[in-house]
């Protein structure tokens, strides 16, 4: 029996046209400015933008933006890491912190 080990190098992704990666955040635990934890804690809906295609202009990589709902975005492996490609459509606003 032959052993075959192969290496996997992480992809890395780069969107064309009108997609976004995006790298989902975590909803916070916490209410903002205490140390009160949250009972329930839902979806925001935010994600950094990682990277963007050559036909979008309106986001650009570093900042946070909040997506749709109804979004159908792609899982993706970006460097090791679970990201999402979605479509700038699906893209509601720039949100700043």
């Amino acid at each position: 029996m032959i052993k075959c080990k192969t290496k996997t190098k992480p992809m890395n992704v780069i969107p064309v046209g009108r997609k976004v990666l995006i790298k989902d955040r975590e909803p916070e635990q916490y209410f903002p400015g205490t140390n009160i934890i949250r009972n329930s804690v839902e979806k925001d809906y935010l994600a950094d933008v990682v990277a963007v295609g050559q036909d979008v202009t309106s986001i650009e990589v570093g900042q946070i933006v909040k997506y749709a709902e109804y979004a159908e975005p792609i899982p993706m492996k970006h460097n090791g890491e679970n990201h999402m490609l979605i479509n700038i459509d699906s893209i509601l606003a720039i949100v700043q912190m």
